[in-house]
């Protein structure tokens, strides 16, 4: 098989899904919904592809609910094989740093005393 020329790859991201970035491999550009929202992250890689060559594309949403991300690829010549060009979507999920508000040094002493008082408490009923 020859090259492929002008691939394009389209993820769309459906509604559970809000795209925050998108970064393609060498060479490749892409078009993107904006920030916040699902949509089609489009990417063109210029040129030929030789047969059995790869890009990358890394793209980053939040998911606000359980959904797949779908792919689609084109490319500007014909292929006599279109059933070959699919390929496989990873998906690596991440799970964001949330921090949790401390109580700080009078709150720990508040609490280290209502525990004290419950358990002061416990034991007279024992």
């Amino acid at each position: 098989p020859g090259p492929a020329q002008d691939v394009v790859v389209q993820i769309t991201l459906p509604a559970g899904l809000l795209f925050a970035g998108a970064t393609p491999g060498p060479g490749g550009v892409c078009v993107t919904p904006a920030a916040g929202s699902p949509g089609v992250v489009s990417c063109t890689f210029a040129g030929a592809t030789a047969s059995g060559a790869s890009h990358t594309i890394t793209v980053t949403a939040t998911a606000m609910e359980p959904s797949a991300p779908t792919l689609e690829t084109t490319a500007a010549n014909v292929d006599p094989n279109p059933l070959n060009n699919q390929l496989p979507l990873n998906i690596l999920l991440a799970i964001a740093n949330v921090t949790v508000p401390g109580l700080g040094g009078a709150g720990l002493l508040l609490l280290a005393g209502l525990l004290a008082i419950l358990g002061v408490r416990a034991r007279r009923r024992a």
